[in-house]
């Protein structure tokens, strides 16, 4: 669970008002556009904004093969973005972060 963990990024590159910034995840709200470069990991649970996207889920899922979700189609919270060639991944996040498909928080049992 850790390695999983560790893999969440801190912080997220939001697009607003024609500009990006790098934003902390407390600091993401529904509706905001983020951007997933190749390699990186999606900060939160969203839907795909971009015409393309190939998604690796073998960490969240176990799943081997790599998901290629159209534009609408949702994507979680700690999918990478398995492009072969550099391209950005568009998505805009589907609710705040502190309620997200992973959780910082441990999980008491």
């Amino acid at each position: 669970m850790s390695d999983l963990l560790s893999r969440v990024p801190r912080t997220a590159a939001r697009h607003q008002g024609g500009a990006l910034e790098e934003v902390p995840l407390d600091a993401i709200a529904r509706g905001d556009l983020l951007l997933i470069h190749q390699g990186d990991v999606a900060p939160v649970d969203g839907t795909v904004e971009s015409d393309r996207a190939i998604l690796d889920q073998l960490a969240l899922t176990g799943e081997s093969l790599r998901l290629r979700p159209m534009r609408g189609k949702e994507v979680m919270r700690g999918s990478t973005n398995a492009a072969m060639e550099e391209w950005l991944i568009q998505i805009k996040a589907n609710v705040a972060c502190s309620a997200q498909t992973i959780n910082h928080d441990p999980i008491r049992i």
